[in-house]
């Protein structure tokens, strides 16, 4: 039996105070995952309380020596200013370390800091360069934002045809948001033929899941066509 997994028995027994005991052990001795399940516990409270402080020490050790989870919460911690403080060129740095080992989540968050200018420079090029390696790991929410650069022209060549293509993507998952923009598309004529019915459709899929901008449509739709 592995060190580690005498520290999974432990955790199943809810003995916590030998578990993290010896969790320190190893994670002084170098060992990164136990540096991270350090971090771990001491973040979501498992068995002791909370304390974001002991967690963002534990996930820069453990980001420091490249684990790719640890640098993505490490970017949150730094982002939100949680147990330490706010820094958003850190949390940038953070999350572009995970996102370039192909992290989803710290994709999206580099694409945010760039999109927005947070601790980097704004840059709508690098933006959309991030979103679209989210998206492609299937994060609706970036597939969303790709398709919102395109329809605009940031950061990519204006493409409304390809916006439609990433918004359905997104909405195929069961992304509210996805199926109000595609039913915008519709009722506007962009990137795809107009067509009110579809639109009014699309608004209705959304609005089934409490989107508000989708439900005003449908009442606006339903004022101009009256039975």
């Amino acid at each position: 039996m592995t060190e580690l997994e005498k520290v999974k028995r432990l955790q199943k027994k809810g003995e916590y105070d030998r578990e993290i005991e010896l969790l320190k052990t190893l994670a002084v001795s170098g060992n990164v995952d136990a540096m991270f399940m350090l971090a771990e516990i001491y973040y979501y409270g498992y068995g002791v309380k909370e304390d974001g402080a002991e967690a963002a020490v534990w996930l820069k050790k453990a980001a420091e020596k490249g684990h790719t989870e640890a640098q993505y919460m490490l970017g949150e911690c730094y982002y939100e200013g949680e147990g330490v403080e706010k820094d958003l060129a850190l949390a940038a740095k953070w999350y572009l370390a995970a996102a370039e080992k192909g992290h989803s989540n710290a994709a999206y968050g580099i694409g945010d800091c760039y999109y927005f200018g947070l601790g980097v420079p704004q840059d709508y090029s690098e933006a959309v360069k991030w979103f679209t390696v989210a998206a492609k790991g299937g994060l609706v929410d970036a597939q969303v934002e790709v398709g919102n650069m395109y329809l605009e022209g940031k950061g990519v060549v204006k493409d409304e045809t390809e916006a439609v293509r990433w918004y359905t993507l997104s909405a195929e998952q069961g992304y509210a948001e996805a199926w109000f923009l595609l039913g915008e598309c519709y009722r506007l004529g962009r990137g795809v033929p107009q067509d009110n019915d579809e639109a009014e459709r699309l608004y209705a899929l959304a609005a089934v899941q409490g989107h508000d901008g989708a439900k005003r449509e449908l009442r606006r739709l339903d004022k101009k066509n009256p039975m």
